[in-house]
Formats: C-alpha cells, sequence, structure tokens
C-alpha cells in the first residue's frame, strides 16, 4: 500500500515508465484478472468510462487540431490511460484489503478504520522521511538520485522536502494535508482508542508540511474545524453530549513547545533554511500580524489567472500541448479548471468533473444506519471536496499520489457498505 501510493518515479533513464507506484498498479490488475474473478460494478464503469472518453478526446483534439505539437502533447493524451489504471488497480487493493480484514470478522465500521488507520500510518512514515530529509542532507541526496528530485532547484533542496516524490510544492504539500485530515477523522471518532498517536503523527505531517508547502495548511486548518463541527454537531444530537475530543489532548502541545524549543540545537546550519520554509509557509499570517491587512500572494496572483482559449474550437476539446502551457506557450494559469480547459476543453473538463461526481453520487445515495456511520460516510465526501477546492489553485484533478489516496478510501468506504459486494474466489 505504501508504495501504491508514494511509489516513486525511479531516474534509470526510463522516464515516466520508471514509475514504481504505476508498475505496481499494472501488477495488480495482471494479478487480479489471472488469478481472481472479481467483477467491477456498475458506478466503475461509468468512471473507467469516462477516463476513456477524455484519453479519446485528447486523441482527437490532438489529431485534428494539434498535430505538429504531438510530442508536446503526449502527456495530455497518455494522462487518463495512466489514470485508468490507477482506479482500477486500487478498487482491486480494496478488494484484496477486504478479504484480508474479512478474516478478522469485525463490523464493516470497523474495517473502514482500520483502512483509514492504514492510510494515516503510511503517510506519517512518508512525513517522518521528509523530515529526515532536512535535518540529515546526506540522506536527502541519497535519495534524490534515485528520483527526479534531484532536478529541482539546488536553493529549494534545502527547505523544500520531496520525500518519495519528484519535487517539494503544492502536489506533496496537498497529499500530507490529505493525512492529517484523515488524523482529525480518527482523533475525532468517538470509538478510536490512540488519539494520542495520531495527534502526534499529525504534528510530523505539519512539519512536513512546512517543509514542503502552503496548500497542506488549508487542507489541515479547514479539516480540523470540518470534523470539529461535526463532531460538535453530533455530540449535541445524543443524549450524552459530549465531545468525543478529550481536551487534556492540548497538554500534547507542551512536548510541541519544547521540540520547538530545541530546533536550533537539532538542525545546527540547516536552521536558516527552516526559518526560510516557516517564513514561507506562514508569509501570508506574519504579514497580517504585522501590517493588520490580509494580502496572499497566491491569492492575489490566481485572480490574474482567469485566461480562456479565444478559438471555439479550442475552447470546446482543447488541444494536448497546451496542457504544458505554462511552460510552453507561455500561458500563464495555474488554476487547475481552466488549465484543463486549454488542455481538454470545455468538454473535457466536464468528464473530469464527471469522474468524481460518479462518486459523490454513489456516496449520497447510500444509507447510513446511525450518527456513527454518518460520521465515517463523511469522511470520503470531505476528500474529495478538498480536491474540487484546491483545483483552483492548480491541477488537483486526476494527480499522482493524491488519486491514489483520494480513491483507496472512498472506493473502500463504498466497498464495505455494498450488500452484494464481491468476494475473492
Amino acid at each position: 500500500m505504501f508504495l501504491l501510493i508514494f511509489g516513486p518515479v525511479v531516474d534509470v533513464g526510463l522516464g515516466q515508465l520508471g514509475d514504481v507506484s504505476f508498475l505496481l498498479s499494472i501488477t495488480i490488475i495482471v494479478y487480479a484478472l489471472l488469478f481472481k474473478r472479481i467483477k467491477v460494478p456498475v458506478y466503475m464503469r461509468y468512471a473507467l468510462g469516462l477516463v476513456v472518453s477524455i484519453f479519446i478526446l485528447a486523441l482527437l483534439n490532438t489529431i485534428l487540431l494539434d498535430p505538429f505539437e504531438i510530442l508536446v502533447g503526449i502527456r495530455a493524451i497518455f494522462r487518463p490511460v495512466r489514470v485508468f489504471v490507477v482506479v482500477l488497480s486500487c478498487y482491486y487493493c480494496v478488494v484484496f484489503v477486504d478479504g484480508w480484514l474479512g478474516q478478522i470478522k469485525v463490523s464493516h465500521q470497523d474495517r473502514f478504520i482500520a483502512l483509514v488507520q492504514l492510510v494515516y500510518l503510511i503517510v506519517v512514515i512518508h512525513a517522518t522521511l521528509m523530515c529526515l530529509q532536512f535535518v540529515f542532507p546526506d540522506f536527502r541526496d541519497f535519495i534524490y538520485q534515485f528520483t527526479f528530485a534531484k532536478n529541482q532547484l539546488e536553493y529549494n533542496k534545502m527547505f523544500r522536502m520531496a520525500g518519495l516524490t519528484g519535487a517539494g510544492g503544492a502536489q506533496t504539500s496537498f497529499v500530507q494535508g490529505l493525512g492529517c485530515l484523515l488524523g482529525w477523522f480518527l482523533i475525532f471518532y468517538k470509538d478510536y482508542s490512540h488519539k494520542t498517536l495520531v495527534v502526534i503523527g499529525n504534528v510530523l505531517i505539519i512539519f512536513s508540511i512546512i517543509l514542503s508547502g502552503r496548500t497542506g495548511l488549508l487542507v489541515v486548518a479547514l479539516g480540523f474545524l470540518l470534523f470539529l463541527f461535526l463532531n460538535v454537531i453530533i455530540s449535541l444530537s445524543v443524549k450524552k453530549k459530549r465531545l468525543s475530543f478529550n481536551p487534556f489532548y492540548i497538554l500534547l502541545l507542551v512536548p510541541l513547545v519544547l521540540i520547538i524549543n530545541s530546533i536550533p540545537a537539532l538542525l545546527g546550519e540547516n536552521l536558516v533554511y527552516f526559518e526560510t520554509a516557516f517564513n514561507r509557509t506562514f508569509k501570508t499570517l506574519i504579514d497580517f500580524s504585522e501590517t493588520g491587512s490580509f494580502q496572499d500572494d497566491t491569492v492575489a496572483a490566481l485572480a490574474d489567472m482567469i485566461i480562456m482559449p479565444g478559438e471555439i474550437s479550442h475552447l470546446l476539446i482543447g488541444r494536448s500541448s497546451y496542457l504544458e502551457g505554462n511552460t510552453y506557450y507561455n500561458v500563464m494559469t495555474d488554476i487547475g479548471y481552466f488549465r484543463l480547459v486549454w488542455g481538454y476543453g470545455v468538454i473535457g473538463l466536464i468528464l473530469h468533473v464527471l469522474f468524481y461526481l460518479v462518486f459523490i453520487i454513489k456516496l449520497v445515495r447510500m444509507k447510513y444506519k446511525d450518527l456513527n456511520d454518518f460520521y465515517l460516510w463523511f469522511l470520503p465526501l470531505s476528500i474529495i471536496s478538498f480536491v474540487f477546492l484546491m483545483n483552483a489553485k492548480e491541477i488537483f484533478f486526476m494527480t499522482r499520489i493524491s488519486l491514489h489516496i483520494t480513491l483507496v478510501v472512498v472506493l473502500y468506504y463504498i466497498y464495505v457498505k455494498s450488500p452484494h459486494r464481491n468476494q475473492l474466489t
């Protein structure tokens, strides 16, 4: 599961074919097809059909409108192929996981919690790896030499850790933020018994976010408020009006403060780079405390990035090479929704949205028997919601790593709730 989510693209001269996660996904599919008879449900066929439609659209817009830039647009054309493999492998993976957990004879709620706990642990391990990379530059360089992270700007390497991903930045930060979201979910879940460990794990994850980018902190903050609010509502709806989150967990801030105070001694020469990462991540809050006015560079920049194609044909079906617009055509927009329009057109953007709507509709149509079940149901829905929210910053639809975490959690919840779910044979 760790390699499925965080398997790196190994730099061995094969380009994107060195993607360990993708190769593992293919292995899972081959194993499932050759040795297991697992029927793919209808909603999955709809989702996979939409991915195929995006591939066909990209192929058509390249042939019709963009034939001379096919080498530039090749990533946009084969991106749906990778997504198809990831989606199918994630489904088979959750079937295998359920077959394993099914031997324990526990409720579907306990199985889902076990899966969430497993994915959360994987993100904590990756957060620990990122922190170690920062503290021990030789360890960082040793790992980077095998991945495309070594191609980062030398200065960025000092304070933006990539872990096993290709580069430290918004994508890595967002994935770590989703891990913290899983942590908040476990902390506020009334029947979960390892909350102290999760609080410590979330501290590690937050440090890893500081060392990668700002995007994940928005998920951390909004996720905390979201599950706190949900916990309050649920607590007020039952006879025992008591929060499942014990206020004494706040005492864990004491060792956290001690750890922060010891950072200068631990980091030595790296302290200046930690200060750079910290100031960069919290720049908006620091500026607000100093000036009293809210000014965020990212928000200001995004306001100038609402750019659409001028040609009707381009607007409708896109041009694959324009997915690389801000690096190849100087179309300066990072906004995910508009980047997808440039590459796949409005029709392609709609297909991307429908892909996620398949799972949202499936979730909304599912019945929950009690408040406990409702709380579990809320997690996969919130993860998809954050994907939609962050796509307003850059492309987060169907992106590497975050797609794995999203699908594993969403598909497993749907699978364990299915009354006629497939059994391994």
